[in-house]
């Protein structure tokens, strides 16, 4: 910014003016600047955050959970008992 700045002769980035106005429009280029800046560190950030998080999820056992494997033997036992009501009613 420095270089861009001792071109239009000015110190300071707020007191950039159209010419011939009063029409300041240094401060606003200042917050877009900086909004901008901030917002690609966020980016960044949140994106590291996210690879951390898959690399995580790629670690996780591949087995069902304890929940699921609960459901899976209620299910196993409601099949062997339909099973044996449905021999007795057949003989």
């Amino acid at each position: 910014m420095t270089p861009a700045l001792e071109k239009a002769n000015l110190k300071n980035l707020s007191e950039l003016t159209f010419p011939g106005t009063a029409i300041k429009y240094g401060n606003f280029l200042s917050q877009i600047i900086s909004f901008i800046i901030i917002a690609f560190a966020l980016f960044l950030i949140v994106k590291a955050v996210n690879s951390f998080k898959r690399k995580e999820q790629a670690a996780a056992p591949a087995g069902p959970s304890s929940t699921d494997q609960l459901l899976i033997e209620i299910r196993d036992e409601l099949k062997k008992g339909l099973n044996w009501q449905f021999k007795i009613l057949i003989s």
